[in-house]
């Protein structure tokens, strides 16, 4: 496996990440959603790159698995032991993302 095949693979699911992102049409932007979808999708190309599977089968392979609970509590984990977040920062974060996109509708 050389590493411009890995590169490949992750630049494969990074599109597909954002083809799924970009195809919901009429709802707002949401940073966490985008994030967990992008990380989901960036490991679906990363499983094509070492396992011979299509980038789509990879996705759908991960949501058998769970993982989109799993990459938002990894996502939980860093944003509370690592940059330091309590439970009430994030609400208070989640609270003025809602009035933002309530203000954009």
């Amino acid at each position: 496996m050389d590493y411009l095949s890995i590169l490949r693979a992750i630049g494969a699911g990074f599109t597909y990440g954002l083809t799924q992102w970009g195809k919901k049409e009429g709802q707002p932007f949401d940073v966490k959603k985008f994030g967990v979808t992008m990380v989901i999708s960036l490991v679906a190309g990363l499983i094509t790159a070492f396992v011979d599977m299509d980038i789509s089968g990879a996705y759908e392979y991960l949501m058998v698995l769970g993982a989109v609970p799993i990459v938002e509590n990894l996502l939980k984990i860093i944003k509370r032991k690592v940059l330091g977040m309590t439970a009430k920062n994030e609400e208070e974060e989640e609270e003025e993302d809602d009035e933002d996109n309530e203000e954009d509708e």
